[in-house]
Formats: structure tokens, sequence, C-alpha cells
């Protein structure tokens, strides 16, 4: 069985992706999560704040709210539950 790998990507460090790309290319699992104010999509993101970086743009990515973060790990875990079921 393959691993999975979580990664969080809200304060990007600059070797997370590269740990993160190279994970996806040895046909890892990678979960991906962010806090939801640096998703461009969310209403009262502005341009100049943080943001998830492009590459992952593509990537189910679970994002999380400071003031309720349950709905988020609810979320995840589902993600891994369904993940672990089909491999």
């Amino acid at each position: 069985m393959t691993r999975p790998g979580i990664r969080h990507r809200t304060a990007e460090a600059n070797k997370c992706f590269k740990y993160t790309r190279y994970a996806l290319g040895i046909g890892k699992k990678v979960f991906f999560c962010a806090r939801e104010d640096y998703n461009t999509d969310f209403p009262r993101w502005k341009a100049g704040n943080p943001k998830v970086h492009f590459d992952i743009r593509n990537y189910k990515v679970t994002w999380w709210n400071r003031s309720n973060v349950q709905p988020a790990i609810v979320e995840l875990t589902d993600r891994i539950k369904t993940w672990l079921k089909n491999i």
C-alpha cells in the first residue's frame, strides 16, 4: 500500500514544494489543505494577499477556517476514508 502524504499549504515553505513534487512523482497520494483566505476564489481574498501556489490549483484542496476548523476535519477525514476504500 502506498502511504499518503498530507500537505498543509497555508504558509508555504521553500522545500515543501520540492517534497510535494517528489511525493507526486513517485506515485504517492497527497492530500492538500490550506486556510480559506489563501484561496483566490474566496470572496474576501484581495490581490497582494498570500495565496495557494498555482501549482496545486488543479488538485483538490481542503480549505479550513480559523474560527471553525471542524468542517475541514470532516472533509479531510472523508477524503482519506474514500481513498483507503479504493486502494
